[in-house]
């Protein structure tokens, strides 16, 4: 592992205190449509006080129970919510968790100042990630009906999915209960534009997520306002850009309006793999838009993220290839990877694999990356991401704290995939024949 973040974590973090992370200050991830919040996103959500919005919209980041987390990290208290970075450290001491990577993005002067400060300071984080309602045309199989109104239309047309582990709650709502603001106006969002004039001069960078965004009238406001009052941050757009030609041809148009706009997409596999995963996606017209967006816009950054699930590793190094031809056209400054590693619902989770498969695909990352390590355009972050993706899978045995029951997760993952394809005329068997082998065993 890299010895600079190793000695970053043992001289910047841990000598304030073990479990310290900047995150829990300065980032915050707002899903207004739900009025819940978290500090990033590996812990789980927890609600947004109604009430005290009303007094101050800065509550939107800093809420109870975000205090009383920060608290902890300060008396050097690991919080259970973050169990998945104590998991990775606990690996052993060469091993970089996610906090490490999150504390980074922040200066030494703003961490110190956050961990011998007053935890329940009103602040303006640096970077928030924010979702503002959930219309989507994809119903990815790891999302729910919280955050795509596709997956709200298949709950309510089919009903709940019938599963057992504590993480398919997910997949019995049609997400009503949750987005009770979706027809009237939203106090989260109200609560937001009034906190706009003080947020907007002290962001370093806002992210949009969705849903899917370019679908959300909240988000066209918030990107003409900035073209408007050309605020100082980095505005970041995700998109899963599968949206029609006119909304990309916008997009591309208006990106030339404003100074510093970068934009996230998601993908981890590719072809039939992909559009079983990423329901209602089109991968050659992705890869399209991929490649017109890095061609013909001002956007000075595009991240590809990926979401390291059960059903994405078959697939997976086919799909690096591809990414390292675009890194090698478009440059690495122009075109970046994040790994990132699906926690729930776990029975997705790649911890649900039998041994002889983990091991299989094991070994073939690892000859992948053996093959690929050294090109030029793989950044420092990536290999760091690179090598924690190959310990992952090698390593991480076990589910997450709730649902570390494997043979439930195991039941659950057969019986939903099998009512999935019921639902939307799909077929798993577009999947290897030795996982089908599995899958298919009683």
């Amino acid at each position: 592992m890299d010895s600079e973040l190793i000695k970053y974590r043992n001289k910047i973090l841990n000598t304030k205190s073990i479990s310290f992370c900047g995150a829990k200050w300065g980032n915050s991830t707002l899903w207004l449509n739900t009025g819940e919040t978290s500090s990033c996103h590996l812990p789980p959500v927890h609600k947004i006080d109604i009430e005290q919005i009303k007094i101050n919209p800065a509550k939107l980041h800093s809420t109870g129970h975000k205090i009383k987390m920060r608290r902890r990290m300060q008396k050097g208290v690991k919080p259970s919510e973050c169990e998945y970075c104590w998991k990775i450290e606990e690996m052993g001491d060469e091993y970089i968790s996610d906090r490490i990577f999150k504390s980074k993005q922040f200066s030494e002067k703003e961490l110190d100042k956050w961990f011998t400060g007053k935890a329940d300071e009103l602040i303006v984080p640096p970077t928030i990630e924010i979702m503002f309602d959930r219309p989507c045309n994809f119903a990815c199989c790891y999302c729910n009906a919280n955050f795509s109104s596709t997956w709200a239309n298949d709950i309510k047309k089919n009903g709940f999915y019938e599963l057992e582990s504590h993480g398919s709650g997910a997949y019995k709502h049609d997400g009503s209960p949750n987005n009770a603001w979706e027809k009237t106006n939203n106090p989260f969002i109200e609560a937001f534009w009034k906190w706009w004039p003080e947020l907007s001069k002290g962001l370093r960078v806002l992210r949009v997520t969705g849903g899917e965004p370019l679908l959300s009238k909240q988000v066209w406001k918030l990107i003409n306002l900035c073209i408007d009052e050309q605020p100082n941050f980095e505005l970041s757009l995700n998109s899963n850009l599968g949206v029609s030609d006119k909304i990309i041809d916008n997009l591309i148009d208006r990106s030339f309006q404003l100074n510093n706009i970068t934009l996230f997409t998601s993908m981890e596999t590719v072809d039939e793999h992909a559009e079983y995963t990423r329901y209602g996606l089109n991968y050659s017209k992705w890869k399209t838009n991929v490649e017109k967006v890095l061609e013909e816009s001002n956007i000075k950054r595009m991240t590809i993220m990926m979401t390291i699930n059960v059903l994405c590793l078959f697939k997976i190094t086919e799909f690096l290839d591809q990414v390292l031809k675009w890194k090698s056209k478009y440059g690495k400054n122009k075109l970046g990877l994040s790994i990132n590693f699906l926690r729930f619902p776990a029975f997705m989770s790649i911890t649900v694999l039998p041994n002889n498969i983990r091991t299989k695909l094991s070994n073939e990352l690892n000859e992948w990356w053996l093959k690929n390590k050294n090109h030029p355009e793989i950044t420092e972050w990536e290999i760091g991401d690179f090598e924690r993706l190959l310990e992952y899978v090698k390593v991480i045995k076990t589910a997450h704290t709730y649902d570390d029951d494997m043979a439930i997760n195991e039941r659950d993952f057969k019986n939903f995939f099998k009512q999935y394809d019921k639902r939307r005329n799909t077929s798993i068997d577009v999947f290897p024949d030795y996982f089908l082998e599995w899958f298919n065993k009683e």
